[in-house]
C-alpha cells in the first residue's frame, strides 16, 4: 500500500549530489546494474576504480542500485539505525538510481524482504501484483522470482499502479510481483487497480529529475525468522526429513502447498516489534507492553509461537500430525512438542 501521509523530512534527503560524493566509499561488487546475458538479467558489478561517472553511464541505460549502502554511508546508516530500534529487526537498505524516461527500471520480479520504498527525488511508477501460486513453479523460490533466467512467468492480479513523488512511501510484503518505470504519464489516469493510462503527474512530482529513492528491507525471511524455518528446524532436530510427507518415501518442498497455507507458513514470528500485540495483555492499563516481567513476557511468547506453530504446520500436513484416537482433531501432545 501507499502512505497516504506524504514524510516531509525524506524530500531530499538523499540526492544525486549526495552519490555523487558517496558512491566511491562502497566496494564495486556494491555499485551494480542490472544486464541482459544468456538469457538473463543479472547485476553487474563497476569495475575497478569506478567513479561517478561510471555511475552516470550506466544510468542510460538501466537503474542502478548501491547495495547495503545503509552499513557503509553514515548517512544513510542513521536511517538503518532508526529503523532497527524502531522495529528490533534485522534491516538492510539499498538505493536506487533511475533516470527519467526508463520504460523499465527493474523488471516484474519478487523480494525476500518486506520493504518500505521512501521516494527521495525524482518520481517512479510502481505495479504490485499478487502473487502467484508457488506451485506454479514448484522449483523456484518464491520470494525470488523474476530474476536470472527466470523472466517468463505471471504474477497475480495487479493489485497497484501508483507513482511516487519525492517524500512518498509505499510498502510492499515479500512475495508480492512488483516492477518499475520513470516514464512520464498523462494526467488521467488511475492510481490504483490499473485500468488507467497511469497516475496522474502532479505540480513538483519530479517527474523529469533523477529518482532516487531508498529500499529499507526488515529481513524476518533472510534470517529465519518466520514459520517455516521454525517447522524445519525441529523436524530437523528431531531427525526427520523438513520436506511434506506425501506418502512412504515420497517428500515435496513447501511450495507445493496451495498459496494461503504457504503465506501463513512464511509469516514472520511475532518478535521485535512484531510481539507486542500479543505482549500487551501482561502490561498494567496505560503501561507499556515493555513494564511487563521479562520473564514472564518471554514465557508467554514462546508459549504463544509453538502454539500458533502447531496449527500451521498442522494445517500445512493434516494427515502427517492427526492422531487416530482424536477425532480427526490435531492431537494435544502435537503443540506441547512444538
Amino acid at each position: 500500500f501507499k502512505l497516504d501521509e506524504r514524510w516531509p523530512f525524506a524530500i531530499d534527503a538523499y540526492t544525486i549530489a549526495d552519490v555523487e560524493r558517496d558512491v566511491t566509499r562502497l566496494p564495486p561488487m556494491f555499485v551494480a546494474h542490472g544486464v541482459r546475458h544468456e538469457g538473463g538479467i543479472y547485476n553487474c558489478p563497476m569495475p575497478e576504480g569506478f567513479s561517478f561517472a561510471s555511475v552516470e553511464a550506466a544510468m542510460e541505460t538501466s537503474t542502478v542500485v548501491l547495495l547495503n549502502a545503509g552499513f557503509l554511508i553514515p548517512k544513510l546508516a542513521v536511517v538503518s539505525l532508526a529503523m532497527l530500534e524502531a522495529t528490533l529487526l534485522p534491516i538492510w537498505l539499498n538505493v536506487y538510481l533511475s533516470r527519467p524516461g526508463l520504460a523499465r527500471s527493474t523488471q516484474l520480479h519478487t523480494d525476500k524482504q518486506d520493504v518500505f520504498l521512501v521516494q527521495c527525488s525524482g518520481r517512479k511508477r510502481w505495479r504490485v501484483y499478487a502473487p502467484p501460486e508457488p506451485s506454479t513453479a514448484p522449483g523456484l523460490d518464491p520470494f525470488g522470482r523474476g530474476k536470472g533466467t527466470d523472466l517468463e512467468w505471471e504474477p497475480g492480479e495487479l493489485l497497484l499502479d501508483v507513482a511516487t513523488a519525492p517524500g512518498e512511501v509505499l510498502y510492499i510484503p515479500a512475495g508480492f510481483p512488483h516492477e518499475t518505470d520513470t516514464l512520464a504519464f498523462p494526467p488521467g489516469g488511475e492510481q490504483d487497480g490499473g485500468g488507467g493510462g497511469g497516475p496522474p503527474l502532479r505540480d513538483g512530482s519530479g517527474a523529469e529529475e533523477f529518482s532516487v529513492h531508498l529500499t529499507i528491507g526488515v529481513d524476518t525471511h533472510l534470517w529465519g525468522l518466520d514459520y517455516a524455518t521454525l517447522r524445519e528446524s525441529a523436524l530437523v532436530a528431531a531427525g526427520h526429513a523438513p520436506s511434506l510427507c506425501a506418502g512412504p518415501g515420497v517428500g515435496l518442498s513447501l511450495t507445493a502447498l496451495p498459496l494461503r497455507i504457504w503465506s501463513r507458513l512464511n509469516e514472520p514470528l511475532p518478535v521485535g516489534f512484531l510481539a507486542a500485540p500479543h505482549l500487551a495483555y501482561l502490561a498494567p492499563v496505560g503501561a507499556s507492553a515493555a513494564a511487563a516481567d521479562v520473564g514472564v513476557a518471554r514465557a508467554a511468547l514462546v508459549e504463544h509461537i509453538a502454539a500458533e506453530a502447531a496449527r500451521r504446520v498442522a494445517e500445512a500436513e493434516p494427515e502427517r500430525w492427526r492422531h487416530p484416537q482424536c477425532n480427526g482433531e490435531v492431537a494435544p501432545q502435537v503443540a506441547e512438542e512444538w
